[in-house]
């Protein structure tokens, strides 16, 4: 009999055994930064006991880690179909945030874990290859990459755009009352009322974040305003979501009623979990990011990284993707009548943002917002 290795990594299968509002509770406990770091070096402990658990195996199949912020849904359906075509190969996801994906990255440099990096704001697969963190891969359908997609250097492409929107609970709002555009958000009337995921470990959050400080930017290029408006936020928010399980828990559970958050998961949620949480895109615009793929440098496996890189690329994968898991493809190659009827359905406008601009001074305005505005705004209204 061929004995596989484990399935599920072992911390987080712990993990599953503690119920949501304890792992929220014990997460709560630690320090922002703290939190990212400790997060980021799991992965490494779990890999290790996976391989402990393999040894003395009869013949063993090729591990693939892969790290992504896609859920635990389409990563199910895809560890499925892939080891389905390649049975030799065993994908082993680790579902996390893109913030804690590019630390993980880092922290794992002299040893490298991951397999592919799949999924995450391009803005962080731009600064994962300044650091020398991904290696060169140009994919098959490279020419049907849209400009300003992918890396010129072929370190990283876009797979599909995430649509970031003002989400709400659809249990005591309405699209009419919910708030209508980001700086509604301010409004005195969403005091305690707004839940946000936390920013240092949501590649998410701080898109948002960064595109709101990037809108406000004066002539002279200063932040200020932004910051401002940031704290003005902050003033109305109940709390920092430790995770986006504990961010749909607050929402449902009418902790808090509004949220800034990803069109996609908003649409799963509901579907999957039956989260009561409907959205609004803002009317002076939504804010679109490419999302990325890069098979980091030094992959302990990168032929099967290839293979399973171009297994979850090709149009088939993204006509599935965007029927079954809300994506919204990023690719010339896309037929109109392969877009799903929930796309076609919907008016998507984008706020106009220079991605280049914030690049260059997103982690500069991130640390800002952690030091001096984060939970001040609500010191100062109570």
């Amino acid at each position: 009999m061929t004995c596989r290795p484990m399935q599920v990594p072992l911390i987080a299968a712990v993990l599953a055994r503690i119920p949501v509002l304890a792992r929220v509770s014990v997460l709560a406990r630690i320090p922002v930064l703290a939190r990212v770091s400790v997060l980021a070096r799991i992965p490494v402990l779990a890999l290790a006991a996976v391989s402990a658990l393999s040894t003395g195996c009869g013949k063993s199949r090729t591990p693939l880690a892969v790290y992504s912020p896609h859920g635990r849904e389409m990563l199910q359906e895809y560890e499925r179909l892939f080891e389905g075509a390649h049975p030799d190969v065993d994908v082993q996801w680790f579902s996390m945030g893109a913030e804690v994906g590019l630390e993980r990255l880092r922290s794992e440099k002299a040893n490298p874990q991951a397999d592919v990096w799949w999924g995450g704001p391009a803005n962080l697969f731009e600064q994962a290859e300044r650091e020398s963190l991904l290696a060169r891969y140009v994919p098959t359908w490279r020419d049907k990459a849209p400009p300003n997609s992918f890396s010129h250097g072929g370190y990283w492409y876009s797979t599909f755009q995430t649509v970031k929107v003002i989400g709400y609970n659809s249990d005591r709002l309405t699209a009419a009352t919910a708030p209508q555009d980001w700086d509604d958000l301010l409004d005195p009337r969403w005091r305690n009322r707004v839940i946000i995921r936390s920013p240092m470990e949501s590649g998410t959050t701080t898109s948002i974040f960064a595109a709101m400080v990037y809108r406000q930017l004066g002539r002279d290029g200063s932040p200020e305003r932004g910051y401002d408006w940031l704290r003005r936020l902050d003033a109305n928010t109940k709390a920092y979501a430790a995770s986006p399980a504990a961010l749909m828990l607050m929402i449902a559970r009418q902790e808090g009623l509004v949220t800034l958050w990803d069109l996609t998961d908003i649409l799963l949620q509901r579907r999957e979990q039956g989260v009561p949480m409907w959205f609004v895109i803002p009317r002076s615009g939504a804010v679109i990011l490419n999302e990325g793929i890069a098979i980091p440098r030094g992959a302990p496996h990168p032929e099967a990284a290839r293979a399973f890189y171009e297994f979850v690329t090709t149009n088939q994968a993204l006509a599935w993707q965007a029927e079954h898991f809300f994506r919204v493809p990023a690719r010339l190659d896309f037929a109109p009548e392969e877009t799903p009827a929930w796309l076609r359905a919907i008016s998507i406008r984008e706020l106009p943002v220079d991605w280049a601009v914030v690049g260059q001074h997103r982690d500069e305005w991130m640390r800002y917002w952690e030091q001096s505005i984060k939970d001040q705004g609500r010191a100062a209204s109570r």
